[in-house]
């Protein structure tokens, strides 16, 4: 071996002994490396909806009057005629209840502060009469998964939510683990007056002091809620058979209604809204 061959061969040997201390620097700076000026994650909550089911409260609103409104075809709401007929009267429900799990995707904390919900296009129909019509039998049960309750009521600006029972808090704290999932219930309903609309809905976290929204994701055309009438509009209650001119109790008015029972699985794409 002659002199060039060596020093090639002491050149190499160094150059890949400096490749190794660099890689071993850079391993140490990339674990030593303050997590709020290098963040070794991917910024916001790592969650996933899923299962998203949309749920009627069994209340609604019809631009026609009573009269015009006519007999129903059933006294049970829930058989496929009395649905039929909702969708032709162009029916808007008062009040929607979605259910969706929440799964974590990492070991983390999270707060959960609100809904951010935006509306969408759509006839501008004022409503006249009030239906009752619920169909329990289609009520989705809950699941064995931990359980949290959002209410939020949709309005000109926007929406304002409060969580827990009774409905108080301002946001939800969660500690979660790898894999962890529970079970998220929102009450919607919409402050009155105004037409029925069609919304599109995302949860919002608040993560380091940002804010970050994960989209809700139902049926399209899931999302269409219409303020309840005032307690002296005209009432068709479907299990009394020929509709009369009647005045809701708290008994059925659509918020009791909400949380005691609620009514069918919306059907998307079937109502002007």
């Amino acid at each position: 071996m002659n002199a060039g061959d060596s020093r090639d061969r002491i050149r190499t040997v160094c150059f890949i002994g400096a490749l190794a201390v660099l890689g071993a620097l850079l391993g140490w700076a990339i674990g030593t490396w303050p997590q709020d000026r290098w963040p070794r994650r991917a910024p916001g909550p790592a969650v996933v909806i899923r299962d998203v089911v949309v749920m009627v409260n069994g209340q609604w609103v019809v631009p026609t009057s009573a009269e015009e409104t006519g007999i129903p075809p059933d006294r049970d709401a829930c058989q496929p005629a009395v649905r039929t007929w909702l969708r032709q009267l162009g029916a808007a429900p008062t009040g929607l209840q979605i259910r969706f799990f929440l799964v974590s995707e990492r070991t983390q904390s999270l707060a959960i502060t609100g809904v951010r919900a935006r509306a969408h296009g759509h006839p501008r129909v004022v409503t006249r009469t009030h239906i009752s019509a619920e169909c329990p039998r289609d009520y989705v049960d809950f699941s064995g998964h931990e359980r949290q309750w959002l209410d939020v009521a949709l309005g000109a600006n926007g929406a304002t939510t409060r969580f827990g029972e009774p409905a108080t808090d301002e946001r939800l704290e969660l500690d979660l683990g790898r894999g962890d999932t529970i079970e998220l219930r929102l009450l919607l309903n919409a402050k009155p007056p105004g037409p029925a609309q069609r919304w599109s809905l995302d949860l919002e976290f608040t993560d380091d002091g940002r804010k970050w929204y994960l989209p809700i994701a139902g049926p399209p055309g899931s999302f269409v809620l219409a303020p309840p009438l005032p307690e002296s509009a005209p009432t068709i209650h479907v299990d009394e058979g020929p509709p009369g001119t009647t005045t809701r109790s708290a008994e059925t008015s659509p918020r009791n209604a909400q949380r005691r029972t609620t009514g069918r699985t919306a059907r998307p794409g079937r109502h002007p809204w």
